[in-house]
């Protein structure tokens, strides 16, 4: 363990500019060592592994397309380390949080495109027009 904290600890002297990502990557990547070691007790270290995984491509991704854009792609791995945790140790309940993530994280990189604004409108109405629908049809 010290040897990759020296270790990380150099890579990031000499590649400074990504010496967050490979920080934060790097203790990720021992979450997901410790998730290796027994995978049906310890499926939890997926759930940090993923975070700090995530964090360190955010790192990485604000230099490439500006802080405030990056939303939508930290949604995206939140929602993927929920995916992994109900792939690989089978627990069902994490798919809800994926799904919400997903769908979160979609809208999020959909908010860079021009016609994300038209979308999101549409949905608004017709999610409007759904509960309308629902409420007088009960009525009846």
């Amino acid at each position: 363990m010290l040897t990759a904290l020296a270790l990380l600890v150099l890579a990031s002297s000499y590649f400074d500019e990504y010496s967050g990502a490979i920080v934060l990557g790097g203790i990720g990547l021992t979450f997901f060592i410790v998730y290796a070691t027994d995978t049906v007790e310890r499926w939890w270290a997926l759930i940090p592994g993923g975070v700090l995984v995530t964090l360190a491509g955010m790192t990485i991704a604000a230099d490439r397309f500006g802080e405030f854009q990056t939303a939508g792609f930290f949604f995206l791995g939140l929602a993927l380390t929920f995916l992994l945790v109900a792939l690989l140790a089978r627990m069902n309940w994490a798919y809800w949080p994926a799904l919400a993530l997903g769908i979160m994280g979609f809208l999020g990189i959909a908010s860079l495109l021009e016609f994300a604004n038209y979308i999101w409108a549409a949905a608004l109405i017709l999610g409007g027009a759904m509960l309308l629908y629902r409420y007088f049809t009960r009525r009846a």
